[in-house]
């Protein structure tokens, strides 16, 4: 992996390890080096690293961070989603599925874009922490390499939800027409059927969530993680 050793992004990284302070200017006067901060060692004796870049580079892909005052919470949060990425990432290659296309990456790009303020904005934070552009090649890669990892999540959990009319009719009375009833009052609450469609997706969406959580939990438990840094 090339080191960028004076990005804003890596300074501040270093920063918040190893002295604990958070303001930019502080940051910019030190000399980070990557390092991994964790080793996870799956079932069949794969081993994934986790560096300090994969964890900046995990936060600046979240618009709720802010990337020039990342603290040791931001640090611990992004850590955790990224072993939670190299568990499924671990799993995912084992799935034959086709190759992604350039234009898969554009498009997954298009859709991170969506998420941000502007164009510049997002190439602001991608910068930060140690991207060159969106037209970095690491960035690309690891633009491919989610989606990969959502490929698998579809495959593996959304293709097999099943929800069954029984639990649209439950989920109706149970939560549906009370929440209505709290929201509205005594206006007409709207028939299951014209509700359906809204209905089943929320309980996928939720039996997926579960699953997911579940999954984690398995993949987790029957991996070995080791913690090299505490944040």
């Amino acid at each position: 992996m090339e080191l960028r050793l004076q990005t804003i992004g890596m300074a501040m990284l270093s920063v918040a390890i190893f002295i604990g302070a958070s303001d930019i200017a502080a940051a910019q006067e030190q000399i980070p080096v990557d390092r991994t901060v964790a080793t996870i060692t799956d079932q069949s004796g794969s081993v994934e690293l986790v560096t300090l870049s994969d964890v900046l580079w995990q936060l600046a892909l979240q618009p709720e961070i802010d990337i020039y005052k990342i603290d040791r919470e931001d640090l611990g949060n992004g850590l955790r989603a990224v072993i939670d990425q190299r568990l499924f990432g671990l799993e995912a290659v084992r799935l034959p599925q086709r190759a992604v296309s350039e234009d898969d990456v554009k498009a997954e790009i298009r859709d991170l874009l969506s998420f941000f303020t502007s164009p510049n904005e997002f190439e602001k934070r991608l910068r930060a922490v140690g991207f060159g552009s969106i037209e970095d090649r690491e960035f690309k890669e690891l633009v491919e390499s989610r989606i990969k990892i959502r490929r698998y999540i579809d495959f593996r959990f959304r293709s097999f939800v099943l929800v069954t009319a029984e639990e649209e009719e439950d989920f109706f009375n149970r939560v549906y027409v009370p929440e209505f009833k709290a929201r509205f009052g005594n206006t007409q609450v709207p028939t299951l059927e014209s509700k359906r469609e809204e209905i089943r997706r929320v309980i996928a969406e939720d039996k997926i969530s579960s699953e997911i959580e579940r999954f984690l939990d398995e993949a987790r438990q029957s991996s070995e993680i080791n913690f090299l840094v505490e944040f």
